[in-house]
């Protein structure tokens, strides 16, 4: 295959994978807010997690879990709903690149919708950058509320 040929068909792919790309943004997108808008299933709570942009962690998913049960994975700027049975829960979120984990409490009642954002946990980057494996391995053994990310509960305007 000559150099042009290979450029063309380079070309080609990038152009699929972008439009593809677009598709799959534009369906998560319309997924998540007919999601947010639909009825609170009978005898359910919702969850309603947004998860900030920026840069942090861009690359790296957000998972949340309800009661140690994964139930979202959510990407820089991105949201998703989730409906849990009510009642106590802990709601916490991690990632795949690093052990620790951020929970918050919470007392769902039913047809009740509870706002959550995820953020970068802006004390796990030092001056140096990244604390490392083992500094993150201590971390997480040692105190509560570890990890890449932050998850906090917020208040509806």
């Amino acid at each position: 295959m000559s150099l042009s040929c290979y450029a063309a068909h380079a070309r080609r792919i990038g152009t699929a994978v972008a439009i593809l790309g677009a598709i799959f943004f534009a369906s998560s997108i319309a997924i998540a807010q007919e999601a947010k808008n639909t009825p609170i299933p009978a005898g359910k709570a919702r969850l309603v997690l947004n998860r900030v942009s920026g840069v942090l962690y861009v690359g790296v998913p957000a998972i949340v879990k309800v009661n140690g049960q994964e139930v979202a994975t959510v990407w820089a700027d991105k949201s998703a709903v989730v409906d849990i049975a009510p009642g106590a829960a802990v709601v916490s979120v991690t990632s795949w690149a690093d052990p620790g984990d951020f929970a918050v409490a919470l007392k769902a009642k039913v047809g009740a919708a509870y706002a959550f954002e995820i953020s970068p946990r802006i004390e796990r980057v030092n001056l140096f950058g990244e604390i490392g494996l083992i500094g993150q391995m201590i971390d997480a053994n040692t105190k509560k509320n570890t990890g890449r990310f932050s998850i906090r509960q917020v208040k509806k305007k």
